[in-house]
């Protein structure tokens, strides 16, 4: 889907963002890590991002109304995604778990999955921020951009697409992490190196273009990193933050940085 320039709706983004109390979740994540190793099933990732994807002109859902929502939706699947994990080869541990994830909300578990649907909230709504950053600032430049995003791209790893007069260019949003799994395999990565694709994302770029009529190479892609700020200071030049700390892309900053490597 083509994304336009929406002044109402990234209002309601930032609103959304700037209203977020951080102090409330403080630790939470660090607490709670159990199930941060298992991948969200397919059609789960899929749900929250068409909840919270650009293509959705519904308005954002703060995390508690985010979380109510999910917990609805996926929570038992996901308790039975846990406790599979937990207990992969004892199915009688492993069914009571689920009994008592079932009969209880304060089932310590649920804090579990629960800081895990945190985080992905918060980075889906700074990477919603970087799209809008984008198609903003490429407006103010006066560029023949079309910015494109959707659920489906973003569930296989690419946040959005930069089409320009000559040029189909994926991006991928990555957070610098500080998870000890995690951390030198995302944090050796250059910040604005070029890759290519997977074979499924070209796919369903491709299927995007066609779409909208865009007959186009898919170049290489991009990858866009961005990090909590360290002592008030933003970590990279195109980042800011607000008062509550959350982290956005400015749009001017971040287009002119793009221009040049695209």
């Amino acid at each position: 889907m083509i994304i336009e320039l929406n002044q109402e709706k990234i209002q309601a983004l930032e609103s959304v963002i700037q209203c977020h109390d951080f102090k409330t979740f403080l630790g939470f994540t660090s607490a709670y890590r159990g199930f941060e190793c298992p991948n969200l099933e397919n059609d789960v990732k899929i749900s929250l991002l068409k909840k919270l994807s650009t293509e959705n002109w519904r308005e954002v859902p703060c995390f508690v109304d985010f979380w109510s929502w999910f917990r609805k939706k996926h929570g038992m699947q996901l308790a039975a995604q846990i406790c599979t994990f937990m207990y992969p080869k004892d199915e009688k541990t492993r069914q009571k778990s689920i009994n008592q994830m079932r009969a209880s909300k304060d089932h310590d578990w649920w804090d579990h999955i629960k800081a895990r649907v945190y985080k992905k909230w918060c980075s889906i709504l700074t990477e919603m921020q970087a799209v809008y950053a984008v198609v903003k600032g490429s407006e103010q430049y006066n560029l023949d951009w079309q910015v494109i995003a959707s659920a489906e791209l973003d569930a296989a790893g690419v946040d959005f697409v930069i089409v320009t007069d000559k040029s189909v260019v994926p991006v991928q949003i990555k957070k610098d992490s500080f998870i000890r799994q995690t951390h030198h395999k995302q944090n050796s990565t250059e910040n604005l190196c070029r890759f290519d694709s997977s074979k499924k994302a070209k796919k369903l770029i491709q299927n995007e273009l066609n779409k909208n009529n865009i007959s186009l190479e898919i170049d290489e892609a991009i990858l866009l990193k961005y990090a909590l700020p360290v002592k008030d200071e933003p970590t990279y030049e195109y980042l800011d933050h607000f008062e509550n700390n959350f982290v956005f892309f400015k749009s001017n900053e971040l287009v002119s940085i793009l221009q040049k490597i695209i």
